[in-house]
């Protein structure tokens, strides 16, 4: 399991390794990295995510960091890559109860395109209206 912390409330979430490694190069390749040993340090950066070690006699833990992301697009992450849907309903996600739903899927772009999450970037922008 991947433990990851996101956002300045450090919101926890556990995903397991091959899911997570599966949706994008980029973490594909921090997994990749820390099974081999190779490339990855403990509190090293790989696109604004901090890498984190909990390493025992009994167990291995990789710890990412992510504070520059908001907990909500995060969370909608998280259940796309175990739904395989994305929510019809954007009130649990939303960053602001304010937020217009095309602001909120612009942050959900970002996200997919930063951490090259090819499907994600599809479903986001088709969920833009009028763009």
């Amino acid at each position: 399991m991947v433990e990851v912390f996101v956002g300045n409330n450090q919101q926890t979430f556990k995903i397991h390794e091959s899911l997570f490694a599966a949706t994008s190069q980029a973490f594909h390749q921090i997994i990749v990295q820390w099974h081999s040993g190779k490339g990855v340090e403990q509190d090293s950066v790989c696109k604004g995510i901090t890498v984190r070690f909990n390493k025992s006699s009994y167990n291995s833990e990789l710890i990412l960091e992510m504070h520059d992301e908001e907990a909500g697009i995060f969370q909608l992450f998280y259940d796309w890559l175990y739904s395989g849907c994305l929510p019809f309903n954007l009130a649990g996600y939303l960053t602001s109860e304010d937020q217009p739903p095309d602001s909120f899927w612009w942050d959900v772009l970002c996200f997919a395109e930063h951490y090259e999450i090819r499907t994600l970037i599809l479903l986001a922008a088709d969920n833009l209206e009028g763009y």
